[in-house]
């Protein structure tokens, strides 16, 4: 899963990475199926942004993530939920008992995954009938903002590649869901400078504190925010695409 890019983000990730629509979880529990009863595994939970959700309502929640610093971040923002279980271990070796799951979520980290040995653990801890849900905020890679964040990337990053979601090809996940539903919710982000820098600081690829570009970078970012924005606001134009069926 490449765990250890995550490793100095873990305060920085949970502070500034965006959330999901209410409205998805609304849906979920109206329509798919889940409940206060479900026994749901959030797989690669990093600080467990999805999962709380999940957890205000009551469902029980393994949160499996394989970065030990994510996790404890996870564990010190929701161990006030008794529903909360917190596993240590990767996305292709879940350390839970088979077909003990209703459902599996996954939110912005199916991407990291060995596919193939991630859908053979979802069929062996799956319920008869359990779904798994993917889901990812992924932002308009068209936008101005966009491309002058690529151009930073480009110039700072060593092998900087980015997977512009909004243009992938969704035929791959056919090789995963035999069958699913596709959705999406608008989720337009609106931030301050420092929202901003530091949105950008929690990604994968982004340096560090101590790194020799950090503060180019930091600078690069400013420039950035001040180019596009608008009463001290920037806005990131950014959808929620979701997909939720049962494995191949």
């Amino acid at each position: 899963m490449n765990e250890d890019k995550f490793t100095e983000k873990s305060y920085i990730y949970d502070k500034y990475r965006p959330k999901y629509p209410s409205d998805l979880f609304k849906y979920l529990y109206s329509m798919e199926g889940f409940s206060e009863k479900s026994v749901i595994a959030d797989v690669g939970a990093g600080t467990g942004i999805f999962s709380e959700p999940l957890l205000k309502r009551k469902s029980k929640v393994i949160l499996v993530e394989p970065n030990y610093n994510m996790l404890q971040e996870a564990k010190r923002k929701l161990y006030i939920y008794r529903n909360a279980t917190f596993l240590e271990c990767n996305a292709e070796n879940i350390k839970v008992a088979s077909h003990s799951l209703d459902f599996i979520t996954v939110a912005q980290a199916f991407h990291w995954f060995n596919m193939e040995k991630f859908k053979s653990e979802c069929k062996r801890l799956l319920k008869d009938r359990g779904k798994v849900l993917l889901t990812w905020n992924i932002t308009d890679s068209s936008t101005n903002l966009s491309k002058d964040l690529t151009s930073l990337n480009n110039l700072y990053i060593n092998n900087y590649s980015y997977n512009n979601r909004d243009s992938e090809n969704l035929d791959c996940y056919s090789k995963f869901f035999k069958i699913y539903n596709l959705f999406y919710y608008d989720n337009d982000l609106e931030l301050t400078r420092d929202e901003f820098i530091g949105r950008c600081l929690s990604r994968s690829y982004s340096p560090n504190i101590n790194d020799d570009i950090y503060n180019e970078y930091i600078a690069g970012l400013m420039d950035i925010f001040y180019k596009n924005s608008e009463h001290e606001k920037i806005i990131i134009k950014n959808k929620t695409r979701s997909m939720i069926g049962f494995v191949r």
